[in-house]
């Protein structure tokens, strides 16, 4: 397996308290999908859904041993805030401290911005 993962990964609010959090993990250099997640998660609205995806990805990350990791999302908002590394939601805050410990278990972490229906198709297959 290589050391370099892509991630698909997003999270959408379903209903109030809900969200859906999907990820699509696969090796890079061959494109085989090595897992799929697709879960309903406590969240109060798609931020913190977004946050739940991106630390979900990189847990799973760590533990296929990955040492590079490029993470695609749908939502260039979220994208633009992963990648400035500054948040103004306060109730955010928790998880962008675990979102850094997390990311310091790698070489590397991208994050990118693809357009949700490109995204989706990657998401389904």
């Amino acid at each position: 397996m290589s050391k370099n993962l892509l991630i698909y990964a997003s999270g959408w609010e379903n209903r109030a308290g809900k969200a859906i959090v999907k990820i699509r993990i696969k090796d890079e250099d061959n494109l085989r999908l090595l897992r799929y997640i697709n879960e309903t998660i406590d969240a109060k609205d798609r931020m913190e859904a977004e946050y739940e995806a991106f630390i979900h990805g990189l847990f799973n990350a760590y533990t296929l041993q990955a040492e590079r990791v490029r993470f695609i999302f749908d939502n260039k908002e979220v994208v633009d805030l992963f990648n400035s590394k500054r948040i103004k939601n306060k109730l955010l805050k928790p998880m962008q401290d675990q979102v850094k410990k997390l990311i310091m278990g790698f070489k590397e972490v991208k994050v990118e911005y693809l357009e949700p229906i490109q995204e989706e198709v990657a998401l389904a297959g």
